[in-house]
């Protein structure tokens, strides 16, 4: 058995992994293409992937036969198309979970060994080493649960099945139980969208990029149109796209990075999609690695 995961690449493309192959949906042409290289490093079934800030995508665990834990680790590199091997993970795994930090490592959480004994063990995968180091251990030893980024910084763990012991005594029982991981270095703050008002709500400072003129009442943005805006929180050198959300529709991004001559902040340019119905005050999101900043609004014709 394996788990496929479908990835948002930054070039558009859909990375779909999980087993003995993978491969690349475009939306461009409705197509598929497989990935090269997998079988030529490795025979395991990867069980976790994980979208890192430099744009690679990192699998780990799983063994040959589908069903069981490996120590298992490598890269997939868009710009190359193909994969590589980093250093193992310390502990063997299948059914964990890959949780990508803003500050660009990997926090990989419990999972299986072979014979269904679950496992509380927590390591953290980095990029710039290409290899892993301990982390705290979860309170409860767990597979097939939920590790989700929260906008503290913080992981929120919950459910998964639990179990001491493994075949032919296995008896699994559902955990009913959450916990929190907390890194030991400050994390990068959720991304902050700004107001035009200095008591932080309503009106946000976005305006048209080639106009310069503030998306208001006196000048609504009209669908198709590219309006622009600074944020914090993507964090430097990220090849990592982020969402951008108006009216709840999700936006074209046509350019983020740093912002000239404000160091420290992000610019975003994006286009306003279709189907918004209009108003004074649309509201407008910013999302980045699945962490949500705060609203603003702007007006629309």
């Amino acid at each position: 058995m394996d788990r496929n995961m479908a990835i948002l690449l930054a070039s558009g493309k859909v990375f779909i992994g999980g087993g003995q192959t993978s491969d690349l949906y475009d939306p461009a042409n409705g197509t598929f293409s497989t990935t090269g290289g997998w079988s030529t490093i490795s025979s395991d079934w990867p069980d976790a992937q994980a979208l890192l800030t430099n744009g690679q995508v990192l699998v780990t665990g799983g063994n040959p036969d589908g069903f069981g834990s490996s120590k298992f680790a490598g890269v997939y590199d868009p710009g190359t198309g193909a994969f590589r091997l980093t250093g193992p993970m310390s502990v063997a795994r299948d059914w964990h979970n890959a949780t990508t930090l803003p500050d660009g490592t990997a926090l990989i959480t419990g999972g299986q060994i072979n014979g269904g004994q679950t496992v509380s063990a927590a390591e953290l995968y980095d990029p710039a080493i290409g290899g892993f180091s301990p982390a705290s251990s979860m309170i409860t030893s767990r597979c097939c649960h939920t590790a989700t980024l929260l906008n503290t910084g913080q992981v929120l763990i919950v459910g998964g099945i639990t179990s001491s012991q493994g075949y032919p005594s296995y008896k699994p029982m559902n955990a009913v139980t959450a916990e929190l991981y907390t890194p030991a270095v400050m994390m990068i703050p959720a991304p902050v969208l700004f107001y035009l008002s200095s008591d932080g709500k309503g009106q946000g400072a976005i305006w048209d990029a080639i106009t310069g003129k503030v998306a208001s009442p006196s000048a609504p943005a009209v669908a198709g149109e590219i309006l622009s805006m600074y944020t914090k929180g993507l964090g430097h050198g990220s090849v990592i796209p982020p969402q951008v959300a108006v009216g709840g529709r999700l936006s074209e991004i046509l350019y983020f990075g740093d912002a000239p001559g404000y160091p420290g902040y992000s610019q975003v340019n994006f286009r306003v999609p279709d189907g918004i119905t209009p108003g004074s005050a649309v509201r407008v999101r910013l999302i980045y690695l699945g962490r949500s900043s705060n609203e603003v609004t702007i007006a629309m014709n």
